[in-house]
């Protein structure tokens, strides 16, 4: 018992921290889409009792947390495909540049050709060795 006979108990969550809640994005236009829906409501004369404004709040703010949730998702998948992306171009520039080496190294032809700029003398194509700078 404590202090005037009253007895002090532990409640569930005693002691834990309390963690910040972040307020909701998008809020002017959370309270746009809630105020469509009840001048909706107006229009076709549907009982504004409070019980069915309090339940049509609710049910616009799930589909709006529907929304950014989607919203959100879309985003991070883009952001992965897109780092999927570099990563692969990376891999085919890695590939093409080894490529060009073994090709140089195995065949002379590919070499000559690879190290020459082609030039047009007489109206045929000729390969002229590149200048060296």
């Amino acid at each position: 018992m404590g202090i005037l006979g009253y007895s002090y108990k532990a409640g569930k969550n005693a002691g834990k921290a309390i963690k910040s809640v972040k307020p909701a994005s998008r809020l002017t236009e959370r309270r746009k889409n809630t105020e469509d829906l009840m001048n909706i409501r107006k229009k076709y004369n549907l009982d504004p009792k409070k019980a069915n404004i309090a339940s049509t709040v609710k049910k616009t703010s799930a589909v709006n947390d529907k929304y950014d949730a989607a919203v959100k998702a879309n985003k991070k998948k883009i952001k992965s495909n897109k780092k999927k992306a570099v990563g692969a171009a990376a891999t085919v520039v890695v590939g093409g540049t080894a490529l060009h080496g073994g090709a140089k190294k195995k065949f002379p032809k590919y070499k000559k050709f690879s190290e020459s700029s082609l030039t047009i003398k007489d109206g045929k194509l000729k390969l002229k060795p590149k200048k060296e700078k």
